[in-house]
This record gives C-alpha cells, structure tokens and sequence, in this order.
C-alpha cells in the first residue's frame, strides 16, 4: 500500500497521500521496502507522502516486532530511513488521545508545506527528512466492541 502512495504522488505536485500502515504489515518484505521511497520524492514536482505507522499489536500469526520494541527504536529506525517521525501514544483517554492524533497531523501538515515552499524557493539540493506519525495505541480499545456498546446512541423505540 505504501508504495502505491509514493506512486501516487510522483510527479503529481499538489497531491497530499496520508497512507496507513498496520505494524503487522509493516513487516513484509514489499512494505519493509517501501519505507525507502521517500528518497525519490522531489518536493519540487512530486507530491507528499504522509505515512501513519499503527502500533496496535496485532497481527494475524504471532506478534509484531514494531509493537513489542522500546519507544525509542521505532523512532531511530524511522529517522534512518530519513523521516521525521512524530510519536503519538495514547493512554486510558481515548478523547485526549484523538487531540494528541489531531495535533500530530497538523504539524505533519505544516511541516510538510513547510518542505514544499523551501524546495520552491530554492535549488533542490538537499534531500528533506518528511515527516510521518506513528500511532502507538491502546487506540485498539476505540476498535474494541466493548467500547463502541458503551458510547453507542440509546435505542429508541
């Protein structure tokens, strides 16, 4: 899915692609790959890329690496890859935690207009880190049935 975003945006100038990726995902070989595109992104006549890394601990055979690391291994690991990662880690609060997504995406968002108006001023010269989110939730309990049963709408008969 990854590398369809990064095709997507190629020469494609005003196009923003927010692409999300499961951690269980993350760890297949194609995907694994794909972390390494951004480094064919021209901001001057490509598009961006926003990649947003879910660490839901999950996945289908056995449990993901991403999701069982320190916190400050993904954030190494990604900044390798030439990315500014910013961390959000939610807690028990599910609606803090949608401010703390909400205030990462927009300073994505900034960050990476920010990247564009620098390449449209000057020479292209020096390949930019872009910035992605990583999402490390106890957010799965938003997905969880127990939490939709209780902030579901009463019945109404």
């Amino acid at each position: 899915m990854l590398s369809h975003s990064y095709g997507a945006a190629l020469d494609n100038p005003n196009l923003l692609v927010i692409s999300v990726v499961g951690d269980g995902e993350a760890e297949t070989g194609p995907l694994a790959t794909s972390w390494h595109l951004n480094k064919f992104i021209n901001p001057q006549r490509d598009g961006i890329v926003l990649p947003v890394l879910l660490l839901n601990d999950y996945k289908i055979n056995n449990p993901p690496l991403l999701s069982r690391i320190e916190e400050e291994e993904p954030l190494s690991l990604f900044k390798g890859y030439s990315y500014e990662p910013r961390l959000v880690a939610t807690e028990e609060d599910i609606m803090q935690a949608h401010q703390y997504m909400a205030e990462a995406m927009s300073w994505a968002v900034e960050r990476m207009l920010e990247i564009k108006g620098t390449a449209k001023k000057s020479d292209f010269s020096i390949r930019p880190h872009y910035p992605m989110v990583i999402l490390d939730s106890s957010y799965r309990k938003a997905l969880s049935p127990d939490f939709r049963r209780a902030f579901a709408p009463e019945p109404t008969s």
